[in-house]
């Protein structure tokens, strides 16, 4: 009876043992996906913001600091929502709730962000999953194009 409580013990350290190398395995291959996604977006001429369901800013790519003339750091961890008029921003504010409940694309033209020259631009929103949680992946285009 007392070597089958141990074996038992034993089996129990080895799923666990097994279990953390697991989840080691899943933490790096995210890693290494969320690297290549950085890697991709900053080659690129391609204006994009990750949002989370509160509208927060949690990735842009450099062409998007460029564009806006700002740094990274006014920009990550703040709401995008402060980047336009404040009639525009309720009319983003509505369609990245609708991306996130209703899991569809929204397109926003004529939006002007609050910037040194105020700018109007079109917005097209996507929805998407980042950290097992709905968020908002945003495309900037100029009116122009």
């Amino acid at each position: 009876m007392h070597q089958s409580l141990e074996i038992r013990l034993k089996n129990v350290e080895m799923k666990i043992s097994e279990n953390k190398k697991a989840l080691e395995r899943e933490r790096a291959n995210s890693s290494v996906f969320e690297n290549l996604f950085i890697s991709f977006s900053e080659k690129d001429d391609n204006k994009i913001i990750l949002l989370d369901y509160n509208s927060l800013v949690l990735y842009a790519s450099p062409a998007v600091l460029r564009l806006l003339n700002v740094n990274k750091d006014r920009l990550i961890g703040h709401s995008f929502l402060n980047m336009f008029t404040p009639m525009d921003s309720i009319r983003v504010q509505k369609k990245i709730k609708d991306v996130c409940l209703k899991d569809d694309k929204k397109k926003i033209k004529d939006v002007n962000f609050l910037t040194n020259e105020m700018m109007q631009m079109k917005l097209k929103l996507y929805p998407v999953q980042y950290m097992d949680q709905p968020a908002v992946k945003v495309i900037i285009k100029e009116n122009n194009v």
